[in-house]
């Protein structure tokens, strides 16, 4: 099916389709609170996530936190399709605002897919 995708919309809409995707999956989430705190926030998005299947875990580590997705959903598929890898980033992004990059990557060889959110103060 992506493949087919692929094959008849331009790069530009099948990265739009996908950004869709994400955005609807995270519309499905618990709503962020104005006061919660980023640890209340977290557990959250675990439970989410692993309610979606991917058998998430977060833990803090040297001044930042960690969110591990331990189970891909997309895993023998993704290799030929990265942009599953770019929705999820933009799904954990919407879930958990702010610095988030991947440290490791289910895709590349690791286990599960990490993602980071620093403590730091950013700068307008």
């Amino acid at each position: 099916m992506l493949t087919e995708i692929k094959a008849t919309l331009s790069a530009d809409q099948v990265r739009a389709v996908f950004l869709r995707m994400a955005e609807k999956t995270a519309a499905e989430a618990p709503a962020m609170l104005p006061d919660q705190s980023v640890e209340e926030r977290l557990e959250e998005v675990a439970h989410f996530l692993t309610e979606k299947g991917y058998s998430a875990r977060w833990e803090t580590c040297d001044g930042h936190y960690e969110l591990h997705a331990c189970n891909c959903p997309y895993v023998g598929v993704a290799d030929r399709h990265h942009e599953l890898c770019l929705m999820d980033q933009a799904l954990m992004q919407s879930l958990m605002p702010g610095a988030i990059r991947y440290e490791t990557r289910a895709l590349h060889g690791s286990s599960h897919c990490t993602y980071i959110i620093d403590l730091k103060p950013t700068n307008p």
